[in-house]
């Protein structure tokens, strides 16, 4: 079986799990709120307001994996940290902007949400799922890398000594 006819599977870590399609989970609630000038805030300028922010995060993330990408590539471990710790802090945002629409109910979004929105929201799902999928494929390859060249130095070890220790 050829490398590429293997189907590798998404990850499941924070960034792919909170790509779910939105729509049973991004329904308006009732009633009003006050937003910050006081005035009332509907339940759909919620919700709109969510969605937007939610998009925002979506390409925020894209991003940050892509910097990430090009840090892995160009063996920069400050650079692969920098990316991991912006991820891991994009995806609590994410979680818990996730956690605020959760609650509403989902026979209400269909009306809710503009069409617009909802093909931009898609758009920035599936860019996303791309850019992590494209990171999953880098990383388990220099993974294999490593392994491979761990075993080729532990296999030679009897034969070469470490320059480091003979120092000493």
């Amino acid at each position: 079986m050829s490398t590429a006819s293997q189907q590798l599977p998404i990850p499941a870590g924070p960034p792919v799990a909170a790509l779910r399609d939105p729509s049973p989970i991004l329904a308006p609630s009732s009633g009003f709120r006050e937003g910050e000038n006081g005035e009332p805030v509907s339940a759909s300028s919620r919700l709109r307001a969510q969605l937007e922010r939610r998009l925002e995060l979506f390409h925020r993330m894209t991003a940050s994996l892509v910097r990430g990408r090009t840090a892995i590539v160009a063996r920069n471990l400050d650079g692969i940290l920098e990316a991991t710790a912006e991820q891991e802090s994009l995806c609590a945002e994410l979680r818990h902007l996730l956690a605020q629409t959760a609650a509403n109910p989902a026979a209400q979004v269909a009306a809710a949400l503009p069409a617009d929105l909802c093909r931009r929201l898609r758009e920035a799902q599936e860019e996303l799922r791309f850019a992590s999928r494209i990171n999953q494929i880098l990383l388990n390859r220099s993974s294999f890398t490593a392994t491979v060249l761990s075993r080729l130095y532990l296999s030679c070890s009897g034969t070469y000594t470490n320059p480091a220790a003979e120092r000493r």
